[in-house]
């Protein structure tokens, strides 16, 4: 059995049992409603698990990769119902689903036969696109006005050339009006976004499927509060001091808008703190579950185990990496907006000093976006353009007997095909 479905089984379902869940145990599935992204979690590692062991070009013994299928299908199935009874996320229902057709293609190579139901539509998901180019806008926002704050701090230089000087006021003249509005105003569609969706599954409504409207309000908004609560801790208070800066504190008040500024940047860096803190913690409750499970060196499950901890530690590994970037990333912005402090004017060197590095620190995000790209683990499969007889796990068995074993240990020749069920 696999570890997944082992930790499954003690801890939600309190018994070993091939059938889901029914989807009107709601004390259950407040519960898996509650920890959604902890079996999410799971559910990738199993997908990069099933996807190294049918790239890799050694033997793979084809019981491990049929457990590990049956173990991503019935915990996606779980997910399935979370998602789109309890969640209404139909984007990641579609994912799923997509996902489950790949496994029953696989299923088909090994003449294990998936019944599978209809696959929804895409649907347009607004949301998701407002998050999604929030994010790839960002970077270049991010470069303009930091890159105008340097040269803004280049100019004030008692050494500058005059003519700089006299570029940079006209620059002022044109940018001066607008700059420091698209530093609140690019929040804002992402924050009604998520207030919209955080209220809609608050308020009870037609809206709202059957089963959610059961779970009491306070898992409703948990739930999405999981999902969204770093965006909203960033937004919210972005766009509330960028108002600020811009309607009320300015003329003789504007400089308590620098200091107030300089103070939400530290906060910003605390946030992402509390975010690596968060996922980390998740992380290792996980691994240190698995760590205590009992390792039988003489069995599929030992290797599988192993296996699982293997694609666990990898994904430590990069999320380290990716959550250790945004916090190195918030705390040096908040040490350069620090630096251009009033009561540190008189230091023009300091002021300089932390602009170019907010430039830098901007770089080199751009620099590490394909090279966290290409470090996160993969957990979909690829389908070869010539068929998924290519991949090393079924080339490598070519002139082989495929064999794997039924519930009573007997070998069963995978020449006939038979119904896979739960």
């Amino acid at each position: 059995m696999s570890p997944v479905l082992k930790r499954l089984y003690s801890q939600y379902l309190h018994q070993v049992t091939k059938s889901i869940p029914p989807v009107g145990n709601i004390a259950l599935y407040r519960r898996l409603v509650a920890d959604h992204m902890l079996l999410n979690t799971e559910y990738s590692l199993l997908g990069q698990q099933i996807r190294a062991q049918l790239s890799a070009q050694h033997t793979t013994n084809p019981q491990r990769v049929l457990n590990h299928i049956k173990a991503a299908i019935y915990l996606g199935q779980i997910l399935e119902l979370i998602y789109s009874e309890y969640l209404n996320v139909p984007r990641e229902v579609i994912r799923l689903q997509r996902q489950r057709l790949l496994y029953a293609e696989i299923l088909h190579e090994l003449n294990v036969e998936l019944h599978l139901d209809k696959i929804e539509q895409d649907e347009t998901n607004l949301s998701q696109k407002v998050r999604l180019h929030t994010i790839e806008i960002n970077m270049y926002r991010l470069l303009l006005t930091r890159s105008k704050r340097a040269l803004d701090v280049i100019a004030t230089l008692k050494h500058s050339a005059p003519w700089y000087r006299d570029m940079m006021r006209q620059v002022d003249k044109y940018t001066a009006p607008y700059i420091p509005h698209i530093t609140w105003f690019f929040y804002v569609p992402r924050l009604i976004t998520n207030l919209s969706v955080l209220l809609k599954h608050m308020i009870p409504g037609t809206w709202m499927k059957t089963y959610e409207r059961e779970l009491p309000s306070k898992d409703r908004f948990q739930a999405q509060l999981q999902r969204r609560w770093f965006e909203l801790a960033n937004d919210l208070p972005w766009v509330t001091i960028g108002v600020l800066n811009c309607f009320v504190l300015t003329g003789p008040l504007a400089v308590y808008g620098i200091y107030l500024s300089i103070v939400f940047f530290i906060y910003d860096a605390l946030v992402s703190l509390l975010r690596y803190s968060l996922e980390m913690e998740r992380l290792y409750r996980l691994k240190n579950f698995y760590l205590d499970l009992p390792l039988d060196d003489n069995s599929n499950n030992g290797e599988d185990q192993r296996e699982l901890l293997k694609a666990l530690n990898e994904q430590i590994k990069f999320d380290t990496l990716r959550l250790g970037m945004h916090l190195f990333t918030t705390t040096v912005i908040a040490v350069a907006m620090f630096c251009g402090a009033p009561f540190l004017a008189g230091f023009p060197m300091i002021p300089l000093a932390g602009a170019l590095a907010l430039v830098i620190v901007c770089l080199i995000n751009f620099a590490m976006l394909p090279i966290l790209e290409h470090r996160r683990p993969q957990d979909m499969i690829e389908k070869p353009a010539e068929g998924w007889r290519q991949l090393g796990f079924f080339s490598a068995r070519t002139s082989q007997r495929l064999q794997l074993k039924n519930e009573g240990g007997e070998e069963i020749e995978l020449m006939e095909s038979r119904v896979f069920s739960f």
